[in-house]
């Protein structure tokens, strides 16, 4: 029988590469996989000439490799590859890595496994993250999500053993955001990181050359249920006094967003700087609560996750 494939069979590992696209093997896992999607496009060209209302032939053009991967927080290795920088603490558990915007992104190794009767493995090298989205809705754990693109991929029939991670993931109950006063009434709140990843092509290749970083931008969203005028206030003017739009001084606010397992000692802390909410709103329903959307940009993060991993053992 026709062996099918589910879930159950998956698993992505990744691992750091030392020159952008050469392979390397693929070690770490990131977190506990939810789901994870892979598109390869050829770009194919089309080639039309008089005297025929059909296509003339069709060649080969520029090959697209892009991965989304959705997990469970566990650990900050998709975190680290997406701002570039991460310095590492503690000489036993707990450890912690602060990852904060670098000039540039890692590239890594992903690999893509199917276990069973006959495996099927596809390795994508030259990955990057060119966008991740950190984020807790009431009642769920944190989670992540990243878009990945790849320079190119190979696949064969020998996948790698499945790693799952024992970590703890982080429930809503442990989660909290601050912004000069702690937010009451949290129901959401989620953090974007986007490299804005270029793909630099060149004539003689049929894959691109680099993934060049772009300009990186930071976006954020907290909704909350309405209790009192002071997230409006700071939108109207970046402070918690403000009653109407203020024109001359508009100051920027930090935020604090804590998961913390604090029995466990494992945690996701992110502190955005020159924080500002780029729009509000408050949907009022009959029968049902208020609820305020605040989106917002920043202008830097520093994110510290503490779990039980060595800084020796983060990529090798």
């Amino acid at each position: 029988m026709t062996e099918v494939y589910s879930g159950a069979n998956a698993n992505v590992l990744i691992g750091w590469e030392t020159t952008y696209g050469s392979a390397e093997a693929t070690t770490k896992d990131v977190g506990i996989i939810q789901d994870v999607s892979v598109s390869s496009i050829n770009e194919a060209i089309e080639s039309r000439g008089m005297s025929s209302r059909d296509i003339d032939s069709i060649s080969m053009g520029m090959w697209r490799h892009s991965i989304t991967v959705n997990c469970q927080y566990q650990h900050a290795r998709l975190i680290d590859l997406a701002l570039g920088t991460v310095n590492h603490g503690g000489t036993s558990d707990p450890y912690t890595h602060t990852c904060t915007g670098g000039a540039s992104v890692n590239s890594f190794t992903l690999a893509l496994g199917l276990n069973g009767t006959a495996d099927d493995d596809m390795r994508f090298d030259g990955c990057k993250v060119n966008s991740l989205t950190i984020a807790q809705n009431l009642g769920e754990p944190l989670t992540l999500s990243a878009e990945i693109y790849a320079q190119s991929v190979i696949t064969d029939t020998s996948a790698e053993t499945a790693i799952v991670d024992t970590l703890p993931i982080i429930p809503s109950g442990y989660s909290s955001v601050d912004t000069g006063d702690a937010i009451s009434q949290l129901r959401a709140w989620e953090i974007t990181i986007n490299n804005n990843l270029i793909k630099a092509d060149r004539i003689g290749s049929f894959e691109h050359e680099q993934l060049v970083e772009g300009n990186r931008e930071y976006a954020g969203k907290i909704t909350k249920a309405y209790t009192d005028i002071k997230e409006r206030s700071r939108f109207l003017g970046g402070s918690n006094s403000e009653t109407a739009p203020d024109t001359t001084d508009f100051a920027g606010f930090t935020t604090v967003i804590t998961a913390d397992i604090a029995a466990s000692s494992r945690s996701l802390v992110s502190t955005l700087t020159d924080c500002h909410y780029t729009d509000y709103s408050r949907p009022t329903t009959v029968g049902d609560i208020i609820v305020e959307d605040l989106p917002f940009k920043f202008r830097t993060a520093s994110i510290v996750g503490e779990d039980d991993i060595a800084g020796g053992s983060w990529e090798a």
